[in-house]
């Protein structure tokens, strides 16, 4: 929805919805009575969960991460590292920067590993191939 541009969160598909539509559950969002909401997206909104990434890893400034704020993954990209502020995470599609805690960031793997049918936005084709850590 409106304000949650470049997040991706946790949703069940219930339906398809017409060829370009699906009715999903969100894990976390509720409603005014705490149902957990629904809502109509457009199929392009909608990817697999990312792999897990292999353990240990640390990010480095410069590195297109997500970051966990708000109960959403936010695509962006780290600015500072600190050992005791954690990483100085910056939002890709907005001027805003925030200190998140290291367990708190993932990396951002190639998009064709956990959306190999899905057709790249500009910009992205350079990321995947780089082989880097691109794509969200």
């Amino acid at each position: 929805g409106k304000g949650f541009e470049g997040s991706w969160t946790a949703a069940e598909v219930l339906v398809l919805d017409g060829p370009r539509h699906a009715m999903v559950r969100f894990a976390e969002f509720v409603d005014e009575v705490g149902s957990r909401l629904v809502e109509r997206l457009e199929l392009e909104r909608l990817r697999l969960v990312p792999p897990p990434h292999g353990a240990p890893w640390t990010p480095r400034v410069g590195e297109r991460v997500e970051g966990l704020w708000n109960d959403c993954w936010w695509e962006g990209c780290v600015r500072e590292l600190d050992a005791l502020k954690g990483v100085l995470f910056e939002y890709d599609r907005y001027a805003n920067w925030s200190w998140l805690p290291l367990r708190a960031v993932r990396p951002r793997p190639p998009l064709w590993s956990y959306y190999p049918e899905r057709q790249p936005l500009s910009g992205e084709e350079e990321e995947g191939a780089a082989g880097g850590a691109g794509g969200a």
